[in-house]
């Protein structure tokens, strides 16, 4: 819930910390994690006297805005109709590099509201007060930002969270490829302070590998390839992808960017080396799926060469028995040591559905008053599934995620159809709207969703089933064909008569 505040009240127990962090939770109704900086009041109480406006001039503000997911923060933010303005407070002086920077990031994402913006920086040590104009930083007089104050009126309500919403900035560099190229995006804090300290170890020559990991949803792609298209400009980079190419991999491609499948890093050593060679930096997504003699492989060349890398990995999106074997995951972080970073905060994959996956597979229960608003369950027999999820994706806008067949054995082919899509093309993608199919290969075992062996003998029919589901960002429909497994997701969901 946002609260808008007057300024004089917000600062009004500057002098009792104490007393006025508790006024400030209750007049803003902050939740306990959310941080209250007392120097930041002072540093307000400090503005307004420097402003010397009336009360009722005062009202309306915003203080301390967090974007849901990216968690950016904005100090003070007045918005009516037509304007907004933005107000950052610096309680020293700033380098003018780091304040330009905070400033064009604000707009950029301020900037989807469509109003008359305008960016200013306080900064309390020098009473200074600097506006974003262009491209530039300019230093205004207090009167410019009365002007800018007194031109917003107070009567208007805008719900923040809805039209900042994380899917408009956190893209996918392989779905969303030309706002990726274009600067368009995000990191969250999380993602910033990693990137920072991967980039600090990268200039220690002593440092080898770096490891990058944490759960489906949590931006390691982006982070990772955020990473590559900065360190381009000054090394020779290789990226590799333990998967499929797809369309994005190859506008990537286009743009400079040096990607190849893991597939391709087969044959003789030299054939190995030739791919490797002159080289500076390999990047290597979805390393849990890797060969282990590949893996071998790349380790030896970085160690006796020149060349630093940097592995992304999530050991819970394995897709077969002997990728489970070789416990990828484990060599990597034997290697890396100290230099793994695990990013934790969902941003792809919303709260509500990963929290439904996860309840799905036994690895969470579900909370009193838990509701799914976002996840759709269908009972639909063998006989009519098919025709439904075709309308569900031509009607619906849902993408159809089937299994990945066996290329020998043809048993529940029916899950499997004609399609450039299946689970495996889509390793790293993310999907607005997915849907998948629970067919009679899936059935519920003391409480556990289990499945009967896929016709691949080393491929797990749960293990892809978690793979598809991970690729949602905001609606997830499953079609079930059985009544009898139907039965048993929704009693795990409570759905059952009292």
């Amino acid at each position: 819930m946002i609260v808008k505040t007057n300024l004089y009240d917000l600062v009004s127990l500057w002098d009792n910390p104490d007393l006025s962090e508790k006024y400030v939770r209750f007049e803003l109704q902050w939740n306990k994690t959310k941080k209250y900086r007392h120097d930041e009041i002072i540093q307000i109480r400090d503005l307004i006297n420097t402003l010397s406006l009336q009360y009722e001039q005062l009202d309306g503000f915003i203080y301390s805005y967090q974007t849901p997911q990216i968690c950016k923060e904005f100090d003070l933010l007045k918005i009516d109709e037509s304007n907004l303005i933005d107000i950052e407070i610096k309680g020293e002086n700033p380098s003018k590099a780091k304040i330009l920077k905070q400033l064009q990031q604000n707009r950029h994402y301020l900037g989807i509201l469509n109003k008359s913006s305008r960016y200013f920086c306080y900064v309390q040590k020098e009473k200074t007060i600097l506006e974003l104009l262009d491209n530039d930083l300019r230093e205004i007089t207090i009167d410019d930002l009365k002007s800018a104050i007194l031109l917003i009126k107070d009567n208007y309500d805008i719900n923040l969270d809805e039209q900042l919403s994380a899917n408009h900035f956190l893209v996918s560099p392989l779905n969303s490829t030309i706002n990726f190229l274009n600067n368009q995006y995000f990191l969250t804090e999380q993602q910033r302070t990693f990137k920072d300290k991967i980039f600090e170890i990268l200039n220690n020559p002593d440092c080898k590998f770096i490891g990058l990991t944490g759960n489906a949803g949590t931006g390691k792609t982006l982070l990772l390839y955020d990473i590559a298209k900065e360190l381009m400009s000054k090394y020779k980079v290789l990226i590799i992808h333990c998967g499929i190419l797809c369309v994005g991999h190859d506008l990537l491609k286009s743009d400079k960017f040096d990607i190849i499948s893991i597939k391709e890093l087969k044959g003789d050593d030299k054939s190995k080396l030739d791919i490797l060679s002159n080289h500076d930096i390999i990047l290597i997504d979805e390393t849990q799926r890797i060969y282990k003699s590949q893996f071998e492989f790349i380790k030896e060349f970085t160690l006796k060469n020149n060349v630093r890398c940097i592995f992304s990995f999530d050991e819970n999106q394995t897709l077969t028995k002997s990728e489970k074997r070789n416990e990828i995951s484990k060599e990597i972080n034997d290697l890396c040591g100290k230099s793994i970073y695990k990013l934790s905060n969902k941003i792809r994959i919303n709260r509500e559905i990963a929290s439904f996956i996860r309840i799905l597979f036994g690895k969470e229960n579900i909370q009193p008053n838990q509701l799914f608003p976002n996840v759709k369950l269908y009972y639909k027999p063998k006989n009519s599934w098919r025709s439904f999820i075709d309308y569900l994706e031509n009607k619906q806008g849902y993408v159809y995620i089937p299994y990945t067949p066996s290329m020998y054995n043809f048993d529940y082919y029916e899950y499997n159809r004609d399609t450039s899509t299946n689970t495996h093309h889509v390793i790293g993608q993310e999907f607005n709207k997915v849907v998948m199919v629970l067919g009679d290969m899936f059935y519920f075992k003391d409480g556990k969703l289990s499945s009967f062996k896929h016709p691949n003998s080393d491929y797990l029919y749960t293990s892809l089933l978690y793979q598809g589901l991970t690729r949602t960002r905001n609606e997830l429909a499953l079609v079930i064909t059985q009544e009898s497994l139907f039965s048993s997701i929704l009693d795990l969901f409570n759905f059952t008569k009292k």
